[in-house]
């Protein structure tokens, strides 16, 4: 995605909600079904189509699990429920994914793993992998229940997807398939615990503070273990092949669809796609291995991993500082119940306590279950707004070429360049890294963090709607739980800090490998002239002065949240716009801003 195309207005985008309710808070219906096969269908006849969405794979998949059930049930019934057969669709909507900011390196992480999951369902299970173009979202009801229709159809199962827009879809096509003698199966997946059952002890309200929520939620599920850590039955746990070729002669269907490498609009030239491929193998094996690797594998200093994740995380030019699970959560090759149960294996049994570093890395999953329990109890989030309505008052900047330059790595700030090259060339950034960049794109150079978030969402394999939100709110503080607005990352204490020696600066921004000392090579410009700085290649001038930006920044900040401004009307789009900042007297307070705590990082999905 070019930095030009994430420059459009934010007003007027869909983001992951599209007109709906007249109020900002009101929740669409959600309803969250646990399969029982003694009452989901009389019928003993009629297929089971299983539709896959941001959970590509086979292991504790529970819509995957319990379709398959049903129809092992129907066909041990007696000989009329023997042409029972289990179907697999996956639906592409380009219109969404534009919509949706979906970008060209998470889809083409998604159609790799699609391969990958088609090929795991049909070699040995002769489970059909279908896949279907709908050419908006609002024909995927009707493409979906016209497959119903063709397969012969009594039952679909799917995992539940908890933003707005696939909520009232769900709703729906519920409905929609009801009239027809449809069953519609909406199983949970992505969250440990789901929405709606941790609420504050206090008010009987839903958390918008993460350390309190993360208290209840380990002492719901250590008192629960069973319920809330029980994987769901295997693919291959189910008697193979699954299908015969009898089932899938009677529903006319020979094999799998193919699948495409690449869909129009979302186009990745062939050298980056070889190089992502290399870098970020798909499928769920992939993950599972990678997860096993974390978990248990010594890394060079002798200690496993994840046992030293608490200390290791922060520092990005560690190669096994962090698990990079995130883009196999992202399309849920992984699941968030997986990782903690082998994390859990690591630690002797224990869930909270044990080794700090496990500990630490259960605390940053439950991060995921925490911003989808924000998403469904505030949906104003889904829809262009933040969490703080009051923030929509903050006059933010927008100056075109300094958001170009802050997309391309051109800032002058080495850890801020060295990060977003990190994310054109890979596709994923590192956690520590993530939140400098987002400081500085908000607090810095004060730009409205939605045009940060959506930059972020088009460009990462990671990209998941809940967690970028949540960590860009979190970071511009007008989300839940936020930083305070004072609290401003230093670029330059940022890197020093985490990237001692420069090692991760001199990857990312080759023009500064060269510099023989390290104060050089964090701040280049308190050492050199303008003339050899320009000599190698990198900006000679940084884009804006550290000093001036903080307290521009504070200054803006307190002039509505400072001063008990009135909270805007949310359905408005008023309250962004340009300002002229320097013309304003800055007030705010010079002292240099501390560090966050480093125990708490909160940006992002590559906590993980």
């Amino acid at each position: 995605m070019s930095p030009s195309a994430a420059n459009k207005s934010l007003d007027n985008r869909h983001r992951r909600t599209s007109s709906g309710s007249n109020s900002p808070n009101k929740r669409p219906k959600i309803e969250s079904v646990e399969h029982d096969t003694t009452k989901a269908n009389t019928s003993k006849d009629g297929n089971v189509l299983i539709w896959f969405r941001s959970d590509l794979r086979t292991n504790d998949n529970p819509a995957l699990a319990q379709a398959l059930e049903l129809v092992t049930s129907r066909r041990n019934g007696g000989p009329e429920s023997k042409s029972a057969t289990a179907i697999a669709i996956f639906i592409m909507s380009p219109k969404e994914f534009k919509s949706h900011d979906v970008g060209a390196v998470k889809l083409d992480f998604i159609l790799r793993n699609l391969r990958e999951l088609s090929t795991a369902l049909w070699d040995r299970y002769r489970i059909p992998l279908l896949v279907k173009t709908s050419s908006s979202a609002a024909n995927v009801i009707s493409d979906f229940k016209q497959l119903c229709k063709t397969y012969k159809v009594s039952d679909a199962f799917a995992n539940q997807e908890f933003e707005v827009d696939e909520t009232r879809r769900d709703n729906k096509l519920s409905t929609v398939l009801s009239d027809e003698n449809i069953n519609f199966h909406l199983l949970q997946d992505q969250c440990v615990v789901k929405p709606g059952e941790l609420k504050s002890k206090s008010s009987n309200s839903v958390y918008t503070v993460y350390s309190p929520f993360k208290r209840r939620w380990f002492e719901v599920v250590k008192g629960s273990r069973d319920k809330y850590l029980t994987e769901a039955k295997a693919l291959t746990q189910f008697k193979a092949p699954f299908n015969t070729e009898t089932n899938l002669k009677v529903i006319g269907i020979d094999k799998p669809d193919e699948i495409p490498h690449v869909l129009e609009g979302f186009e990745l030239d062939e050298e980056k796609r070889k190089h992502l491929s290399e870098l970020w193998p798909a499928g769920e094996h992939i993950g599972l291995e990678n997860l096993n690797k974390f978990c248990s594998s010594k890394s060079k200093t002798g200690a496993v991993a994840i046992s030293k994740y608490q200390t290791d995380r922060n520092f990005p030019n560690l190669e096994q500082g962090t698990s990079r699970l995130s883009p196999y959560l992202a399309v849920g090759a992984l699941s968030t119940k997986q990782c903690i149960v082998k994390a859990m294996a690591a630690n002797g049994g224990k869930l909270d306590s044990g080794n700090s570093g496990i500990v630490t890395w259960i605390q940053e999953l439950i991060w995921r279950d925490f911003y989808r329990h924000v998403l469904v109890g505030f949906p104003h989030v889904c829809k262009n707004k933040p969490f703080k309505l009051e923030t929509m008052n903050i006059q933010w900047i927008f100056d075109d070429d300094d958001f170009k330059a802050w997309c391309e790595g051109r800032t002058g700030y080495p850890i801020v360049d060295a990060g977003m090259r990190q994310l054109q060339k890979t596709g994923w950034m590192h956690n520590r890294v993530r939140m400098t960049v987002a400081s500085f794109l908000t607090k810095h150079l004060l730009h409205n963090w939605q045009h940060g978030e959506k930059f972020f969402a088009n460009s990462l394999i990671d990209g998941d709607f809940a967690s970028n939100n949540g960590g860009w709110q979190w970071v511009a503080s007008t989300g839940t739980d936020a930083q305070p607005y004072f609290r401003i990352f230093n670029p330059y204490s940022q890197s020093e800090k985490f990237d001692p020696d420069g090692i991760y600066i001199k990857r990312w921004v080759p023009e500064l490998a060269g510099l023989k000392t390290v104060a050089a090579v964090h701040n280049p410009h308190s050492v050199l002239s303008k003339k050899e700085i320009a000599a190698m290649g990198y900006r000679d001038t940084p884009i804006v002065e550290h000093k001036m930006a903080r307290e521009r920044a504070i200054e803006a900040f307190k002039l509505v949240l400072g001063k008990g401004m009135k909270i805007p009307n949310p359905k408005s789009s008023q309250g962004y716009g340009n300002h002229d900042y320097e013309q304003m007297e800055t007030k705010g307070n010079s002292e240099k801003s501390k560090d966050p705590p480093a125990k708490a990082s909160r940006k992002g999905k590559d906590k993980h």
